[in-house]
C-alpha cells in the first residue's frame, strides 16, 4: 500500500487533539484524558505550538500514527538552547509497515528547523533505537543508568490500587496525608554555571506538575518524585551528601508505608547524581540517550546531563 496515497497528515492542533487521545489510549492502552495531554504538549513557556504530527487513514478518518516532539530549554554556561524531546511515536498494529514512522520523523524534523531549535533527543526503546541510529541518523552519545532501590513493602499495595479506579482515589488520599508533613512549593536555584541540563526553573516545574507529582524535603535534602503504580524520583537536590543516605532511607520507609516495594531513578552516567547513588545501590544499563542536530552548533553532546525528571514521560 502507498502511505502516499492511503493517508493525510495534519499537525496537532486545537480542532484535532480529541483524536491524538484516542490514538495515544488505544495504542498504550490508556485512559489518558485530553487536558492531561495537552498539558505535555502546552509548552508556551518556551515556544508556541504543537510540535507533532498524525497521520490519518482516507479510509477511515481516524488517527493511526503519530510522531512528536516536546521543546525543552537547556541551560550551560549561562547561556539558554532551544531543543525538543521526541515523544509518543506511534502507529496502530494494523498500519505498521506503511513508511508512517519515517514520514512523520521527517516532518516534525521540517517543523523543527523552522524554528531556532539547536538538536532533536530522545530515549528510544529497544524496538526504536536501531531505526533512529542506522535509518534517521540519529548519534548516541550518553545511556541512561537506572536505579531500582527497594523497600520493606512486602505487598505492592500500590500497584493493586492502582488497577481499580475508586481504590486509587481512596489510595490516593492516603498518601497525601503520608506525604502531607514533607510537601513543599519548590523554587529551584540557579544550576551551576558548568553543568549543561535541563533548565528546571519554576517554570518547568509548574509545567510538569500534576497531582502525581510532589516535592518534598527530609531534613536539608529534598526530592521530586512522582506516584503513579510505583514511585519514581525524578530528579534530587542534596545539600549534604554525608545526610543523603539517611534521607533517601526515610523515603524508602515512606515508600513502603504506601505499599511501594522498590524506587526507581534513571540518570544519565555522566549526572553528578549517578556517582552519589553508586555508592549506595547498583545500577543497571537503561534508555540510550540519542541526538539529531537540526542547525549547526558547537554541542559537545556527551557533556549533557538527564535525570528522571527530563523524560517525557515523567
Amino acid at each position: 500500500m502507498n502511505s502516499n496515497k492511503a493517508y493525510y497528515f495534519e499537525r496537532l492542533n486545537e480542532q484535532n487533539f480529541k483524536h491524538f487521545v484516542n490514538l495515544y489510549n488505544k495504542v498504550y492502552q490508556k485512559n489518558y484524558t485530553l487536558e492531561l495531554l495537552q498539558q505535555k504538549y502546552n509548552t508556551q513557556h518556551i515556544v508556541e505550538g504543537y510540535y507533532l504530527y498524525i497521520a490519518f487513514s482516507h479510509q477511515s478518518n481516524e488517527a493511526v500514527a503519530s510522531f512528536g516532539a516536546v521543546p525543552y530549554l537547556f541551560k550551560h554556561k549561562n547561556k539558554s538552547i532551544l531543543a525538543a524531546q521526541a515523544s509518543d511515536a506511534m502507529t496502530t498494529k494494523e498500519h505498521r509497515g506503511n513508511r508512517l514512522f519515517s514520514t512523520l520523523h521527517q516532518k516534525v524534523v521540517e517543523l523543527l528547523k523552522q524554528k531556532p531549535f539547536q538538536f532533536y533527543f530522545a530515549f528510544p526503546n529497544q524496538n526504536s533505537h536501531p531505526i533512529f541510529l542506522n535509518k534517521f541518523n540519529w548519534e548516541e552519545h550518553n545511556q541512561l543508568q537506572l536505579f531500582l532501590i527497594p523497600t520493606s513493602a512486602r505487598i505492592p499495595t500500590r500497584k493493586i490500587a492502582w488497577k481499580l479506579p475508586y481504590l486509587t482515589a481512596l489510595h490516593n488520599q492516603f498518601i497525601e496525608r503520608i506525604f502531607k508533613k514533607y510537601a513543599i512549593n519548590f523554587s529551584p536555584e540557579d544550576q551551576a554555571a558548568n553543568t549543561f541540563q535541563v533548565h528546571k526553573n519554576k517554570a518547568f516545574y509548574q509545567y510538569k506538575a500534576n497531582k502525581m507529582h510532589k516535592c518534598i524535603q527530609i531534613e536539608d535534602t529534598i526530592f521530586w518524585i512522582k506516584i503513579t503504580n510505583h514511585l519514581q524520583i525524578g530528579d534530587v537536590y542534596i545539600k549534604n551528601k554525608k545526610h543523603f543516605p539517611n534521607h533517601l532511607n526515610q523515603l524508602c520507609k515512606l515508600a513502603a508505608k504506601i505499599g511501594v516495594p522498590s524506587i526507581s531513578f534513571n540518570c544519565s552516567s555522566n549526572h553528578p547524581l549517578n556517582a552519589t547513588f553508586s555508592q549506595y545501590y547498583p545500577s543497571i544499563p537503561s534508555l540510550p540517550v540519542v541526538f539529531l542536530e537540526l542547525s549547526p552548533n558547537n554541542i559537545h553532546y556527551n557533556n549533557i546531563q538527564f535525570t528522571q525528571a527530563d523524560i517525557d514521560t515523567f
